[in-house]
Formats: structure tokens, sequence, C-alpha cells
């Protein structure tokens, strides 16, 4: 299961670094960006799991939204009620099967997705195309 990571560890708090990312996001004109690498996931909700040895990260991927809004692709039987509760309601925990309906609902309201073509599977970026 994934655990939180402190705050006065990580030196921000999840909700900073999403307003952050928002913030980016929003500049830039796009709807969203996808996060590919779990060491990001993991940096930005301040979270650690134990899907890697020897990497202290769960196998996830997300989706921020230009409000700071994430939509966290995990297995939900990973993610239990405290860390859900930590992470308040602008984190929406969701099945890795539902990141194709997210992405293309992003696009489908005509909102422009940030892939990183360099980490990021060219899947994301043709579910946007599409």
């Amino acid at each position: 299961p994934v655990s939180p990571y402190p705050e006065k560890l990580a030196g921000r708090s999840a909700a900073d670094k999403r307003e952050e990312m928002a913030a980016l996001i929003d500049k830039a004109g796009a709807a969203a960006a996808v996060i590919t690498e779990p060491e990001s996931v993991a940096w930005l909700l301040n979270v650690r799991g134990g899907d890697v040895e020897f990497t202290p990260v769960a196998l996830a991927e997300a989706l921020v939204h230009a409000n700071g809004d994430v939509d966290w692709f995990i297995d939900p039987a990973k993610v239990p009620g405290p860390v859900k509760a930590a992470l308040g309601n602008h984190v929406q925990v969701l099945p890795p099967a539902a990141m194709e309906e997210s992405l293309a609902t992003v696009a489908r309201k005509g909102g422009t997705v940030w892939v990183d073509s360099a980490h990021a599977p060219i899947w994301h970026a043709q579910i946007v195309e599409k």
C-alpha cells in the first residue's frame, strides 16, 4: 500500500505542488498535463510505495488539471483511507484503465494536454490526438 510522505521531509505540501503545476499548465494555455513517471507522481502527491525494489514508489500515473485537481491512476486497493483523506477532494483515485477515458474527455472538450514525449509512452499522445 501507499503511505504518506511527511511534509517536513518533502519540504512542501502536496497542495502547494499541485498549485504550482496548475499555474504552469494554465500559463501555457493547456487544460492538463500527463505525468507518467512514478517518481514524479510520488513527488507531486507526497506519497511513497513499495512496487519497485529499492525505489520507494508505487506504479502510478497522473493527469494534473489546470485547476489543480489530479486524477491519480493507481490500483485503488493500494490507497488506504488515511492517504485519500490526507490528499483531500482535489485528488481522485482511479484505476489505471481509466486513463484513456480521462485523456479523451479533456481532448473532446477542446483542451490541450501536455504529454512529455521524452518520457511518456506514445500511447498517451495517440489517445489525445484521436
